[in-house]
């Protein structure tokens, strides 16, 4: 039992790594049985890590020919803008109340960190991918302020989502200075204990993310 658990948490852990480096590409079916070849195990395990991967939305499973990434869906969207919105805004708020702190004082230094290297990005390689990295962790660094084991699962479990919205948003030329200033408003309200303000700039951010994958989905179900 042991082995098949350790095995099954193998198979888990190694498909989201491929889906967070973009190992599997969006639109391609892959197969269970080349999988099982390629970490050198059985069927079993990795059926229960797919069956699990497909219960937190990362993949869709087609029995008999195999599964691939999620389709992002409007529906997709508003859940997670819903989920973000309910937990960074709580999260943002605490954080502005005790900005004194020295524990918020820190997190304020790691996020201004995040903000120097997301400009250094844009004005150098301006690269999507390492932009995304940073960009999902100023918005994690806020969320775990709150220490709330709960909000982490909640969290990570979106990742994936959070992540694709995220990149597909930069297919806008200029999407990505646009998230540096939103993030500067948020650090500074949250630097200066803005409580008046702090809601209103993280629930901007967050809707203008919102609009335009929105309307990139949009555009591309009218394409196709």
């Amino acid at each position: 039992m042991k082995t098949f658990k350790r095995f099954q948490e193998q198979s888990y852990d190694y498909l989201k790594k491929q889906i967070f480096t973009g190992e599997l590409q969006e639109n391609v079916y892959y197969s269970e049985s080349k999988l099982a070849a390629e970490l050198g195990i059985s069927r079993t395990p990795i059926r229960d890590a797919l069956q699990r991967l497909g219960q937190e939305g990362f993949i869709d499973i087609y029995p008999s020919i195999g599964f691939k990434l999620h389709t992002m869906t409007p529906e997709d969207l508003i859940d997670t803008y819903q989920l973000r919105s309910a937990i960074e805004v709580y999260c943002t708020h605490l954080i502005a109340s005790e900005y004194k702190t020295p524990r918020a004082q820190a997190l304020l230094a790691d996020l201004n960190a995040q903000l120097e290297k997301q400009m250094h990005i844009f004005h150098t390689t301006a690269d999507t991918a390492t932009f995304t990295d940073s960009d999902q962790l100023f918005h994690t660094l806020i969320v775990g302020y709150a220490n709330n084991k709960t909000f982490n699962s909640i969290y990570d479990n979106n990742l994936y989502r959070i992540r694709s919205f995220i990149i597909n948003s930069f297919k806008i030329e200029t999407r990505m200075e646009e998230a540096i200033n939103e993030h500067k408003e948020i650090y500074n309200a949250l630097s200066i204990g803005d409580l008046k303000n702090i809601s209103t700039v993280t629930l901007e951010h967050l809707n203008r993310l919102k609009e335009i994958s929105l309307k990139i989905i949009s555009d591309e179900n009218v394409t196709n």
